[in-house]
């Protein structure tokens, strides 16, 4: 699949310098170059490029290329400009470039993208008379690639880095902005909780999970820019083929273990190694231990073994088996009805995998994760660091990576994806989403490749951050209208009172949890474009419907938030509404309702 050029507005305005030039020629072999692997190098500095792109000759030609700086109150005013507005900040932090902020450059004579060909300052070393050669396009064509996974470059080439200014000015990205490490999640000791076995022996009801796939990848942008084409239709082929795997399992036939086999296995270990892959799982019995190492398809083995559990007994196994036993029925339950979704981790500088884990914006599905949890012993589940020391996970963790094993297994068993040890840029891509191969991303062509990804999955994980965007709805009897309010909730602080969005904005004691909350006030604009001058207005403005205007909100908007983790909180007018839709129910809580989508 080739590399794709200017697949975002963005990217297609720095390339649109090209549109004028007269050596038509030199532009598709220009693009040819920037496919073949041919620019061997790329550096930016302030507002220059510096290059190197192979030609006929042995050593490959430097190219320069210049934008002109914006001067320093041409930066303080577009600073100032996306700091004042949250709507702005919020889709730059989202790695989207606002039409919005184009504009005021544009009402201030600023030209963030070069308009013509002679914008640039440009030198090649090759012998071609023509300005700009191929291996200048060439360089360009690259650079658009990467901006459109990374439109602060466009800024950076004029000599602003606008991550640096807003750190300066006290807003930080936290590590709920960055693609989370395997190694976060691992503890020296394991973790004591006392009477967590409680809520463990509660009915383990896997009918409660309803069918998902659709809800979960509607949340996802059709052709992100880290493919080449559409990527919603080929993971949608995947879910389905898991589907069919996971109904397959469920219909067969296995001849059940005696009481016997079972019973006299006390404890079980299932050890990971130091990026979270199944290494081994030790079924320890009085007449002798059962290992199962992943050299020898233990994992193939340990899902044998465990179909032959008689699902009449599940009270009878041992702690730790059961929860083998929970979390390998769960992964079936899960896979059936594609309630789970993709979680990009990196393993160290560059290396990254993806694995499949529970949905848990899904409610029943996050209730049946804590169940397994609590019924966890608290280190059934081990990683064997590279120094051969044992470390250990944190109850939750410890669920997550039980059911991932199983989902990511399934994924693996029903890929056609190439397994070659010589994959493109867009294989590779397949390869990290569906064959759980550990891989770095280290050519040219694939700067920013990950971060965008990252961001691409992030629509799964808002309502996982610390702070979170809560929408409440007032009805105004007086008026006849339902007036949408935007204020901000702790996640991990129930207790706490709401805050005002003005007042998390204003209060520096929240500098670092601030540009996480824009990044998902951008998802929200996304589905929701009436909230947009609300949240630009940092939550003053009044957002109001009628009876009308309020049912397609009601009833359609709200739906697609509350899938995105965002709460909704309806007025007590509202509790006992009649539901046109089977996609809604309705809570109370204190004095409001909540709008919940199943």
């Amino acid at each position: 699949m080739a590399l794709q050029f200017g697949q975002t507005w963005w990217g297609e305005q720095f390339l649109n310098a090209l549109t004028d030039i007269d050596y038509s020629n030199r532009l598709p072999r220009g693009r040819s170059y920037a496919r073949n692997g041919s620019v061997a190098e790329i550096q930016t500095s302030n507002n220059r490029i510096d290059a190197k792109v192979r030609g006929s000759r042995r050593t490959p030609y430097k190219v320069q290329i210049g934008l002109p700086l914006f001067s320093d109150a041409e930066k303080a005013m577009l600073m100032q400009a996306i700091t004042d507005d949250p709507l702005v900040l919020s889709h730059l932090l989202n790695r989207e470039l606002p039409d919005e902020l184009n504009a005021i450059a544009q009402r201030h004579k600023m030209a963030v993208f070069p308009k013509k060909w002679s914008d640039f300052d440009m030198d090649c070393s090759c012998p071609d008379w023509a300005v700009p050669c191929k291996h200048l396009a060439a360089v360009i064509y690259m650079l658009s690639a990467e901006i459109d996974r990374d439109p602060f470059l466009v800024f950076r080439l004029h000599g602003l880095d606008i991550l640096k200014e807003l750190s300066k000015a006290g807003l930080t990205l936290n590590k709920e902005m960055r693609i989370p490490g395997f190694e976060q999640l691992l503890l020296d000791k394991p973790v004591v909780v006392e009477d967590m076995d409680t809520l463990g022996d509660a009915p383990f009801d896997l009918s409660k999970i309803t069918p998902q796939t659709n809800h979960l990848l509607s949340l996802l942008e059709a052709k992100p820019v880290f493919y080449g084409k559409a990527f919603s239709p080929l993971l949608l082929r995947h879910y389905k083929a898991v589907g069919r795997h996971s109904k397959e399992w469920l219909s067969r036939e296995v001849v059940e273990f005696e009481p016997k086999v079972f019973e006299s296995m006390e404890k079980v270990e299932l050890l990971l190694d130091g990026d979270g892959a199944f290494h081994q799982v030790i079924l320890h019995a009085d007449r002798g231990d059962l290992v199962l190492d992943a050299s020898d398809d233990g994992l193939d083995s340990l899902i044998q073994f465990l179909i032959r559990l008689p699902k009449k007994y599940e009270e009878r196994l041992s702690a730790g088996l059961r929860s083998l036993y929970r979390a390998w029925h769960f992964s079936l339950k899960l896979a059936e009805c594609g309630a789970y979704i993709p979680q990009l981790l990196e393993l160290n500088k560059n290396h990254y995998v993806i694995r499949w884990i529970p949905a848990v914006i899904n409610e029943e599905v996050d209730a049946l994760l804590t169940m397994l949890e609590h019924g966890l012993p608290q280190n059934l589940v081990q990683v064997q660091s590279a120094a051969k020391k044992c470390l250990y996970l944190s109850p939750r963790d410890q669920a997550m990576a039980l059911v991932s094993l199983f989902l990511t297994h399934f994924m693996k068993e029903v890929s056609p994806t190439s397994s070659t040890s010589y994959p493109d840029t867009e294989t590779k891509i397949e390869q990290l989403f569906f064959l759980n191969h550990r891989l770095r991303f280290s050519q040219l062509r694939e700067n920013q490749l990950a971060e965008a990804m990252h961001q691409f999955l992030q629509r799964f994980y808002l309502g996982h951050k610390t702070y979170v965007p809560l929408i409440k709805i007032v009805d105004d009897a007086t008026e006849g209208t339902f007036d949408l309010q935007l204020w901000v909730e702790n996640r991990k602080a129930a207790m706490q009172e709401l805050l005002t969005l003005q007042g998390f904005i204003e209060d520096k004691a929240y500098n670092s949890f601030k540009a996480s909350l824009f990044h998902s006030m951008a998802s929200l604009s996304r589905d929701f474009p009436a909230i947009k001058p609300l949240i630009s207005s940092s939550g003053t403005e009044r957002l109001s419907f009628d009876a009308e205007g309020f049912v397609e909100v009601l009833f359609h908007v709200l739906p697609v938030l509350k899938l995105l983790g965002i709460r909704i909180l309806l007025p007590n007018s509202l509790k006992y509404l009649a539901r046109p839709q089977a996609s809604l129910k309705m809570d109370s809580r204190s004095s409001d309702a909540t709008v919940r989508a199943t």
